[in-house]
């Protein structure tokens, strides 16, 4: 490698630039090198059948900037690179956002599920936790899909499919006529942040975001109605 210095020889004219005298050069016959004064810092050029000595960094003529190895720099490209790894890790992902297809059963976490109930507000809402293995939700499916039919214009109605494969859950939408979209909690996670135990499970909201009421099991013809009056009067 090649050291130059601000004050070192000037290498063409063999002069040094500092101190105005002439570059030392001395042979060193038994290793067939050629030494360079280090008194002066001078220049260090290859001599035919010569090995260059001296330290492995670069320093240009003129230059005043501290010498900075190749390894020093490669340790701060990798730790501006972790840095910037652990920025994006930490960025918060969008709320994923309500479907307009009935059939699209986007997956929702329990910080998604908030997210929609909060864009729903001011709007009654009926949530209904189901799943298309569960016998009694097919008690209850024929029931819901009229609820929707008729409170759909002054009611949101969202379903929450746990534990359950997408077809399977779409074919159940599909036989029940389900006109609203539902979300895919594959794991229960969203039902056990909930608090609630098994399915079906139906939770009452008011227009201002309140749980008016939660039913656990097949929803009956009268305590569906009594719900969608109760939260329609709020």
């Amino acid at each position: 490698m090649v050291q130059e210095v601000a004050d070192g020889p000037d290498t063409l004219l063999g002069q040094d630039l500092g101190r105005g005298g002439p570059l030392r050069a001395k042979t060193d016959p038994a290793c067939g090198e050629l030494a360079i004064d280090r008194a002066h810092r001078a220049v260090e050029r290859q001599a035919s059948g010569a090995r260059l000595r001296g330290p492995d960094v670069f320093h240009a003529v003129g230059s005043t900037m501290r010498p900075m190895t190749l390894r020093r720099l490669g340790l701060a490209i990798a730790c501006w690179a972790l840095l910037a790894a652990a920025c994006g890790a930490n960025a918060a992902s969008p709320p994923a956002r309500l479907p307009t297809d009935p059939g699209a059963l986007p997956e929702f976490t329990l910080a998604d599920y908030q997210h929609a109930l909060g864009e729903l507000r001011g709007t009654p809402v009926v949530v209904n936790v189901w799943a298309s293995w569960c016998g009694p939700c097919r008690e209850e499916g024929p029931l819901l899909a009229a609820a929707h039919r008729s409170f759909g214009d002054r009611v949101r109605f969202l379903g929450v499919d746990v534990l359950d494969e997408r077809d399977s859950a779409r074919a159940f939408m599909d036989r029940y006529g389900w006109g609203y979209p539902s979300v895919y909690d594959p794991t229960g996670a969203i039902r056990d942040g909930l608090g609630l135990l098994g399915q079906p499970v139906t939770l009452f909201y008011d227009a201002g975001g309140r749980l008016v009421d939660t039913w656990t099991g097949p929803l009956s013809q009268d305590a569906l109605d009594t719900d969608l009056h109760a939260i329609l009067a709020r």
